[in-house]
């Protein structure tokens, strides 16, 4: 799928993510910024977007300051 076609705002209960795909996501997210999540950030209705947000504050970042450097 070419990431044009990702929809940020779709849960990942509705993009086919099952567990295995999840605990390695979690896991390249730990290993690339450090930042632990629960495996449970990913059923019910989470998507890429709240994933993202989550992430941004943990590193202190504001979505409004990653929207201007686009």
């Amino acid at each position: 799928m070419a990431v044009e076609e990702i929809d940020i705002h779709r849960p990942f209960n509705r993009m086919g993510i099952d567990s295995l795909m999840g605990v390695e996501l979690l896991l390249s997210i730990d290993m690339t910024l450090g930042i632990k999540f629960s495996a449970f950030e990913l059923v019910g209705d989470g998507t890429i977007f709240d994933l993202a947000s989550k992430c941004l504050a943990q590193l202190n970042v504001s979505i409004a300051s990653v929207d201007m450097a686009a």
